[in-house]
């Protein structure tokens, strides 16, 4: 119960934060001036709205070194200005901390890095970021001036990189990425309703809402597993059939949501797991991946030990071994498969125990009439 309001609430806390943002610039807008009053080392070729835009993508960032998830996406941004300069992409970290608080989170080694901008009058940050609370705060900006992605990069990690790849590509849709943001918009609103109605214990509803859900977002995983902890919650198991039924279908040519599919299922107490859909869930991952992704060979053989096909976990994990370089990442997989090969040895111990015949001992006849 706990860990399933964890979830609305930090949902409805996103859609909280994307409300309070609604006043500063949207998908589409122009690009407003930065109204900067200074650069903390080198200065850009360009910034938003000048002669020299339309020659450049820009990512503009308002940040804050006081606040953690800020200071958590500058190795991302700095990477990011690196693999994209020589195609003309501009980041620019905007902060309204003076120039040597800026400076002292400046740390890399790149020789291209994001650009540092000084927002001394917190113009920039008055305008592009409504609330303190919205920080870190994204934009992409393409050679048009107009918003093309806005949001929280800490939060969606990857999200940037694909829109700026699709900006220089010329295969970026701003109608499409409207209608994402509308679904967006759609989705947390629903989250919202599905909160008030399950925390008021009024079940046919929430299910009515989180189907909704389902619907907006059909492709994404993350509605289903609310609705999967939801039927758990209400002992609504009449169902779940359908509702895994529905996973399966959605989600069979994903080899990423499969394996995703199966470390959730494996969280759930015993008597709520479902055995066959977890084994028909890892044999198409299986299938899918064809033995050599070494994360999906891991949730199959986390499946099949759960299953007791220890000997089966062992031997994909030995494939995994070879697969992964040495290191930490090999680690983890290295230890699990000592555990499974220990409960194999011990099963055999345990069956050669049963099968030995049992010795009984002979009556005695030394003993005197």
């Amino acid at each position: 119960m706990l860990r399933f309001r964890h979830i609305l609430t930090s949902l409805a806390l996103v859609s909280l934060i994307a409300i309070q943002a609604e006043a500063s610039p949207n998908l589409g807008d122009k690009a407003p001036a930065l109204g900067i009053t200074g650069w903390v080392g080198e200065k850009p070729a360009s910034v938003p709205g000048d002669e020299n835009a339309k020659d450049h993508v820009f990512v503009v960032t308002i940040w804050a070194g006081w606040h953690n998830r800020s200071l958590s996406i500058l190795p991302t941004m700095h990477q990011l200005q690196t693999d994209n300069a020589d195609k003309g992409l501009i980041v620019v970290m905007v902060s309204a901390e003076d120039a040597d608080e800026i400076q002292s989170h400046m740390k890399t080694d790149k020789a291209k890095s994001a650009f540092f901008a000084v927002d001394g009058d917190a113009v920039a940050t008055d305008t592009w970021a409504d609330d303190n609370d919205a920080f870190p705060i994204s934009y992409v900006i393409g050679k048009d001036n107009l918003v093309a992605w806005k949001g929280d990069p800490s939060r969606h990690p990857g999200e940037i990189e694909q829109v700026v790849r699709k900006l220089f590509d010329g295969s970026f849709d701003l109608n499409a990425a409207k209608n994402e943001e509308d679904n967006d918009r759609k989705y947390e609103e629903l989250t919202q309703q599905l909160q008030t109605a399950y925390g008021l214990g009024k079940e046919d509803e929430a299910f009515k809402i989180v189907d909704k859900m389902i619907a907006t977002k059909p492709k994404e995983l993350h509605p289903y597993f609310i609705k999967r902890q939801m039927i758990q919650q209400f002992n609504a198991y009449t169902r779940l059939p359908a509702h895994l039924s529905a996973m399966e279908r959605v989600f069979k040519d994903s080899a990423s949501d499969l394996a995703r599919i199966l470390e959730v299922e494996l969280t759930f107490e015993v008597g709520d797991r479902n055995p066959a859909f977890m084994l028909r869930c890892a044999d198409r991952l299986q299938t899918l991946t064809n033995g050599r992704d070494p994360n999906a060979l891991v949730a199959i053989a986390a499946i099949w030990a759960e299953l007791g096909m220890h000997a089966e976990a062992v031997e994909l994990l030995e494939k995994v071994v070879v697969l992964l370089p040495p290191g930490e990442e090999r680690r983890p997989v290295e230890m699990r498969l000592a555990y499974y090969k220990a409960i194999e040895r011990l099963r055999e111990q345990r069956s050669k125990q049963t099968k030995e015949p049992t010795s009984t001992p002979s009556a005695d006849t030394s003993a005197s009439e």
